[in-house]
């Protein structure tokens, strides 16, 4: 059952990929849907840090939750009329922040440390840094 979903997810993740890339030079995020988005994600994460299934399943089941949680919130902001960059990284680093929580306990210790040295291993050291000058989450 696990193999069968995991096989249907690359489909559909490799048709999403491939239609965007044929279509218009569109930023990737402007044109998914936040559920496209969080399954981008877990099939880099699956295959740069070769999960097994179990963890595969875990992971897809957090960013299916995070993304579309996040995003609604960033479009609550944008309609509180916010218009400073801050507004928008206080949303993303605490749902970030999240997903980094869940990452280092699904993850082996290699695996994490691999991750660290990843695009979003240095997204979230910015991000921690970005929170600390804050003084925490908000």
């Amino acid at each position: 059952m696990m193999k069968i979903r995991l096989n249907s997810l690359a489909i559909v993740l490799l048709l999403t990929v491939s239609a965007s890339r044929l279509g218009a030079q569109n930023n990737t995020a402007e044109t998914q849907t936040p559920e496209e988005m969080a399954a981008t994600v877990a099939e880099y994460l699956i295959k740069y840090l070769d999960l097994d299934d179990h963890q595969a399943y875990q992971i897809e089941v957090e960013l299916q939750e995070v993304y579309p949680r996040m995003i609604e919130e960033v479009k609550a902001v944008r309609r509180g009329g916010a218009n400073s960059a801050e507004s928008y990284d206080a949303v993303y680093d605490k749902w970030y922040a999240r997903l980094d929580s869940t990452y280092q306990k699904v993850f082996t210790e290699k695996q994490w440390a691999r991750y660290l040295k990843s695009p979003y291993g240095r997204e979230k050291k910015a991000r921690d840094k970005r929170i600390r000058k804050r003084g925490g989450l908000q």
